[in-house]
């Protein structure tokens, strides 16, 4: 499946892939991290159930912390 991933695109072999899945793929931890799905937030009690589509526009946003 092709998606894109903040503006980049992706190729993700597998053919069912929900957001914590994806997430999980990429190496992206679920604790302090936004996720969108074609600009609709994703809560994170939500992303097991959550699929990812062909064509789709992740946006992931990791907090930084630090001074």
């Amino acid at each position: 499946m092709k998606i894109t991933v903040n503006n980049s695109p992706k190729i993700i072999e597998e053919q069912y892939v929900t957001v914590s899945r994806l997430l999980e793929i990429l190496g992206v931890k679920e604790n302090g991290t936004a996720v969108a799905v074609n600009e609709r937030l994703i809560r994170k009690d939500d992303r097991p159930a959550t699929s990812v589509s062909d064509g789709d526009a992740i946006t992931i946003i990791t907090a930084a912390f630090g001074g």
